[in-house]
This record gives C-alpha cells, structure tokens and sequence, in this order.
C-alpha cells in the first residue's frame, strides 16, 4: 500500500486526462437506442442515485463514510471500463460495498450485506452471495486489483488547521468533497485539487439541506473563474487565499485543474436542482429490464 498518494496506482493508473477518460468510458445514455426503456438520464444523477443508494446501505450498518466513497469509487472505476448495460448497478453497487468494507478494514460479513440490500432494492438484482462473490473477482478484474483509494478527507483536515476553517466551513467542505464523486473529478484529479477546491468553496458558500445551493456556487464563483483566477470570498482574510495557493504550489497542482473542477461542481448543482430520486430509479429499474439485467 503506497501511503504517497504519488506514488500509488491511483495516480499512475487511475489518474486520467479529461479527454482519455471521455473515450474510454462506454455511452451510458442509450442515445444509439430509440427506445425510451433504453434511455438512463445524464451520468451524474445516475450517480447521485448510487451514492444515495450506498449512503442508506452504510446507514443501516453504521458504516463510516470513508467506507461509503472508497465503494463509490471503485463503482465509478467498474463503469469506466463496463458499459450500464453490461451489468446490473444494484449487484454491482452491493458487490462494491461489500469490498470497500474489507479494504477499508471494517468487513462485513456477506450475508449480512445481501440480506439489508435486500430489505432495500428487493427483486431489482440477483440477491444470492454466490452471485455476489461471483461479482467480486469480477471487479477486482475491472480495477486490475488496484484498490488503494486516496481521498481528499485527509487534506481537508490539513486545511482545516491551515486556513483556520470554522467548523461550519469545515462541514461544508465535508459536502463538497462527498459530492465530488458523482463527477468524473474522482478519475481525473488528485485529492488535493478536490480538497482545495471544497476549501475555497465552504469559505464562499453555505449548505442547504445537506447539499451546496448552484445559485449561491454560481454568484461567488464563476466571476472569478470566468476570469481565469482563484475567488477570494467575501469576508475573508486575503491570506487564507494566498496560504491556499501556496499549498497547492507545493504540490504541483496546476489553477486549470482547479478551475476545471470548480467549474464542473458548479454544473452539478446546477443540474441537481432537477433530480428525483423516484424518477431515476424508474428509468434506471427500466432499462435493466430492456437489457434482461433482471432475473
């Protein structure tokens, strides 16, 4: 286990250019397929309903939420490289979980996982641990047993004692960071880039219910952006602003990478204004039938 972020396998393996990553990730939409039970609805609800999906499931076995993203991002890593139609998301969601559990030390026993996923999706996948175990190589295979996954958490906290962040600023940071993932940010970026950018947002924003508000993201950040340069927010000290350049000087991160995935936050919370949980389940539940994902 590479305790280096840079010199881990998820940077030399998983760390992937925007446009790379674009080509090797198979269509998700069903756009080559009139058919509307073929439809699935843009990528990053889909997304956002999986994470829901492993936040109840980690819910119900007070599961801790570096768990929750590390299951999450080996989903994300699974469908880079596995069409939707190819695989059934609540056996792969439940697989997923299951092996997140082991490696961030806190197994669970398989049994206990399928019968709570159970109790949740009921007949929307094979619920046997046959099936499940079956599926487990099957993602280890996919991810070229590369399942060391470094997360922004740990710079959080370091910025956090940094910048002198609030713990309202630091929960908000919390949010940013979970919501990071329903993007393809988790394959593209390191976790300082995602940890620096919460940082600067949880300076600038103010959570409502549980989720970072696109209006106020796009007020007080797409100026600057816009502009080419880091937001300084409103009320606060100019230094906490040039200690969080400096930090990310120190790493070698790059002010395109972190616009890029300002930028990209900022359009999801502009397109989670529209989400509905039931609605994606249905188109999700209706395309696995189409695609006989269902037994």
């Amino acid at each position: 286990m590479a305790s280096n972020y840079w010199l881990s396998t998820q940077h030399s393996r998983w760390q992937h250019e925007w446009p790379s990553l674009l080509e090797t990730t198979r269509s998700t939409d069903g756009e080559e397929n009139g058919s509307e039970a073929m439809q699935l609805p843009d990528e990053r609800l889909i997304y956002t309903y999986i994470q829901q999906q492993i936040n109840k499931l980690g819910k119900r076995l007070a599961i801790r939420q570096l768990v929750l993203a590390t299951a999450l991002v080996f989903v994300r890593r699974f469908y880079s490289r596995v069409a939707f139609s190819e695989a059934n998301v609540f056996l792969i969601l439940t697989t997923a979980f299951y092996l997140a559990c082991k490696i961030e030390e806190c197994p669970q026993h398989i049994k206990t996982i399928t019968n709570e996923a159970r109790n949740l999706w009921n007949a929307l996948a094979p619920w046997d641990t046959v099936k499940i175990g079956e599926c487990e190589f099957w993602i280890i295979s996919e991810l070229s047993a590369n399942l060391v996954v470094h997360h922004p958490y740990r710079d959080i906290l370091q910025l956090q004692s940094i910048l002198g962040l609030s713990p309202n600023e630091a929960t908000v940071a919390w949010y940013v960071v979970n919501d990071h993932y329903v993007t393809k940010l988790c394959l593209v970026y390191p976790p300082c880039t995602i940890a620096a950018v919460a940082a600067t947002m949880s300076m600038t924003l103010r959570p409502s219910h549980g989720h970072v508000s696109s209006q106020r993201a796009s007020e007080t950040s797409g100026r600057s952006i816009a502009g080419g340069r880091m937001p300084v927010p409103t009320g606060v000290a100019a230094s906490r602003m040039e200690t969080l350049s400096s930090w990310l000087a120190e790493r070698n991160d790059s002010l395109e990478s972190y616009v890029q995935s300002v930028q990209e936050l900022i359009s999801l919370y502009a397109l989670q204004e529209s989400y509905s949980e039931m609605t994606c389940k249905e188109q999700i539940e209706r395309f696995l039938r189409a695609n006989e994902l269902l037994d």
